[in-house]
């Protein structure tokens, strides 16, 4: 789900939903809906929208973390990663470097076994 940050900007710009719709030839209702959640524009209607506040589009709209993203950025479990990530203060870079070193030791493992 996207969020938007529509609404502030309209009020930090001093600009008004109608302005807005008028510059980016949007349907004010439409541009509503969005601006509300209702609905997810499409690419080219998100780069209009962000065009005509005058921003890029990843300032005004940005992905809303979900479950199913989460799941998905998660290691799965009993890999190496997993493993260092369920030890708090692992995840610095000397865990990191531990981590790299071991999953090359165990390919050039496989590879000469």
């Amino acid at each position: 789900m996207l969020r938007n940050q529509i609404n502030r900007l309209l009020f930090e710009n001093g600009m008004s939903e109608s302005e807005l719709a008028t510059r980016t030839h949007i349907d004010q209702s439409h541009l509503n809906r969005i601006k509300n959640g209702h609905v997810e524009p499409s690419l080219v209607t998100a780069l209009r929208i962000a065009e005509g506040l005058g921003f890029k589009v990843e300032s005004v709209f940005s992905l809303e973390a979900s479950g199913v993203l989460r799941a998905l950025s998660r290691p799965s479990p009993g890999s190496a990663k997993a493993c260092l990530a369920e030890r708090p203060g692992t995840e610095s870079p000397v865990g990191e470097a531990v981590l790299r070193a071991a999953s090359a030791k165990r390919g050039s493992a496989r590879q000469i076994g």
